[in-house]
């Protein structure tokens, strides 16, 4: 039985998603007390399925249709016009009854090494990480299997 540990570039995925995870907490507080909510970033390699073997060019100037940030506005030192990634991220925000709060996501599309802890089988393996008042039932912190996302 594999799982992601098997990644050729586990250690790098793994070095890479802590610290931005990290930088991106330190930036939408920031965010959060000038904008009175937090930031919300579409996909950095907008709809590239990568594999997490090469770092991809960002794509750093897309902002959502009703949010007029985008990634370099957000963090401009981290997010800037050269960097490239192992793996595509997103960040969703959302408004509970008990305040704000956001998800990071990652993902990356490699075949081989499932299943995944929880027995499932597939090629998008997915790292999901909450902040914020709510209490979301399902996996975070830990890279898992998921169906891929529809359109984006």
């Amino acid at each position: 039985m594999s799982d992601f540990i098997d990644h050729p570039q586990y250690a790098k995925i793994t070095a890479f998603t802590e610290s931005v995870i990290g930088t991106i907490k330190t930036y939408q507080d920031q965010f959060f007390v000038t904008n009175g909510r937090y930031f919300q970033g579409l996909w950095l390699l907008g709809d590239r399925e990568v594999d997490g073997t090469t770092d991809e060019p960002v794509i750093n100037t897309s902002a959502p249709s009703d949010f007029p940030f985008t990634w370099k506005d957000f963090a401009p030192t981290i997010f800037k016009n050269n960097l490239k990634v192992p793996v595509n991220i997103s960040i969703s925000v959302y408004e509970a009854p008990t305040g704000w709060g956001w998800t990071f996501y990652a993902e990356v599309f490699y075949a081989g090494l499932g299943p995944d802890a929880y027995g499932t089988y597939g090629d998008h393996w997915v790292y999901q990480h909450n902040e914020g008042p709510e209490d979301y039932i399902g996996i975070f912190d830990e890279w898992f299997i998921s169906p891929p996302p529809g359109p984006y």
